[in-house]
């Protein structure tokens, strides 16, 4: 009775944690400076929804992503899972001049950074010759890109639709995400990334 008991038990710690969060690694260096080659996270796979459970059927949508969450989504160009930041919610209109973001034709704040504080950060993680902290809604967050304009750092305003969300990379110059792939739907986000964001004292 008892070893049954116990397997029960271990049986819902195992489906607690399935259901409610995932580890991943990190594969690229789209998300530097914030997030690296090969860190660890952990995505809050109920950050949004509830699902059916070892299935991506939703049973319930209990809230939405907010601007400057670290999602994690499925990438249909690539067919797997990708980490970016939500940027442009529903309703949003987006637009990128020289690198400067518009929400809704106001200016995410931004605040540029000695770059040589970055010097240690491995190499294949391509940290651009810029760093800038970003403030968007409340969140502080740091970006990189290279000071040369390139097709990259203006875009014409972008309307965001119903059920769609506008997300960004946080290395600007290496990212396949809004700018290439266009918006994401609400069905596409998987979670949300509570452990591994990198931090640094500035």
């Amino acid at each position: 009775m008892k070893k049954l008991k116990y397997a029960i038990l271990v049986g819902i710690i195992f489906y607690f944690l399935y259901s409610c969060l995932r580890a991943l690694t990190i594969g690229g260096p789209s998300m530097s400076p914030t997030l690296l080659w090969n860190d660890f996270v952990i995505s809050n796979q109920v950050a949004y929804d509830f699902r059916f459970p070892f299935t991506n059927s939703v049973l319930y949508k209990h809230s939405d992503p907010n601007r400057g969450d670290v999602v994690v989504y499925f990438d249909n160009n690539k067919n797997s899972l990708a980490v970016k930041r939500v940027i442009g919610l529903p309703g949003d209109k987006i637009e990128i001049k020289g690198n400067q973001i518009f929400v809704n034709e106001v200016s995410i704040k931004q605040k540029k950074l000695e770059r040589n504080l970055f010097d240690g950060i491995p190499p294949e993680n391509g940290i651009g010759e810029l760093v800038l902290q970003e403030e968007l809604d409340g969140k502080k967050y740091l970006v990189t890109f290279s000071s040369d304009l390139s097709e990259l750092s203006t875009i014409n305003l972008v309307e965001v639709t119903s059920a769609h969300y506008f997300i960004l990379g946080d290395h600007r110059y290496n990212s396949a995400d809004s700018r290439y792939i266009g918006l994401i739907s609400r069905n596409q986000i998987k979670g949300r990334i509570i452990y591994g964001l990198r931090e640094y004292n500035l």
